[in-house]
């Protein structure tokens, strides 16, 4: 596997636990309240926590042709983008895409 692959495998891996994070928290909820006994604050707190550390980890993936944040551009970010919000470089790209200079860096 080249350095190119394992980095969007990286991101994958990343999409794929904020997802799951993120469809897990009325599963874990009704979890905690029903068959555990416990209160339901807890299991909020629980899973908030458990999705904005995924969320935080997610957001965090650097572009590998420009090298800032994929999915997040200030404070606010996209999780539903498929390119970077920086260059526009497409999820997945071919490594000869990556390399390519024809990019520019401002502000879209």
């Amino acid at each position: 596997m080249n350095a190119v692959t394992a980095h969007w495998q990286q991101y994958r891996t990343r999409k794929v636990l904020f997802w799951s994070a993120v469809l897990a928290f009325i599963p874990i909820m009704i979890t905690w309240e029903v068959a555990l006994e416990w209160p339901a604050y807890g299991g909020f707190a629980f899973t908030l926590l458990l999705v904005i550390a995924s969320a935080s980890y997610y957001a965090k993936f650097k572009c590998p042709r420009c090298g800032r944040n994929y999915i997040l551009r200030t404070a606010y970010g996209n999780v539903l983008t498929s390119k970077c919000l920086h260059c526009g470089l497409n999820a997945h790209a071919h490594p000869d895409e990556i390399q390519s200079q024809n990019y520019s860096l401002k502000e879209r």
